[in-house]
């Protein structure tokens, strides 16, 4: 079975936040469908969230970043319940015959799989791009 740990680019998202993310609470905030050759991708909005509450009465969070799955030749695709948040309970990966998925288990919105020959993990560190 693949884990988030063996696809290419994961080290990087595992450097920024200590361990890999389960993606509990993340947002989806684009889903990019092309057809091949041309990949598609996913990006997901993920941070670390801390024991510590804000004056609001929410958990402090840190370490943002937006995390993009880029697809090489998607072979299924199995999406439903998109609309204006798509919040995530997780995500995980497992290897299938036609190649590597993607399963998305929405708590609000967006639900699905994605399977593709390849998929690739890319890191964009919002916390770090805010310190230029």
């Amino acid at each position: 079975m693949r884990t988030l740990d063996d696809l290419p680019g994961a080290n990087e998202l595992k450097d920024w936040f200590g361990y890999l993310p389960n993606f509990h609470d993340s947002e989806v905030l684009k889903l990019d469908l092309r057809r091949s050759p041309e990949p598609s991708s996913l990006l997901i909005s993920v941070w670390h969230t801390r024991d510590k509450v804000e004056q609001d009465g929410t958990f402090h969070r840190e370490r943002h970043a937006e995390v993009k799955f880029v697809f090489s030749d998607i072979v299924h695709l199995e999406i439903s319940d998109w609309n204006h948040q798509n919040v995530l309970a997780r995500l995980d990966f497992s290897t299938s015959a036609d190649g590597i998925a993607i399963n998305l288990m929405g708590s609000f919105g967006i639900e699905g799989r994605i399977v593709a020959r390849d998929i690739r993990v890319m890191v964009d560190k919002a916390q770090e791009r805010s310190l230029k």
